[in-house]
């Protein structure tokens, strides 16, 4: 079963300030944590850009084919 993280994305516009549903690649599911980091593809051209895990969890109201995932972590350790 893949797990989802809900992401808040480093942007400073009002219409993005809530979290974001993205999928836990297989290979970083043992290393994703609350609290860490990590480069998400973000909008129509998919710009990378930084977000914060606030949550993980199992389904999204979005439905799975819908979600882009994770392209990778920064943080390899929650401070």
């Amino acid at each position: 079963m893949e797990r989802i993280a809900s992401i808040i994305v480093d942007n400073p516009s009002k219409e993005v300030d809530k979290p974001f549903d993205y999928l836990i690649p297989e290979h970083m599911d043992n290393l994703i944590k609350v609290g860490m980091r990590v480069v998400v593809p973000f909008g129509g051209g998919n710009k990378y850009i930084e977000g914060y895990i606030l949550n993980i969890k199992e389904e999204s109201e979005f439905g799975i084919s819908r979600l882009k995932s994770i392209v990778d972590l920064i943080d390899d350790t929650v401070y």
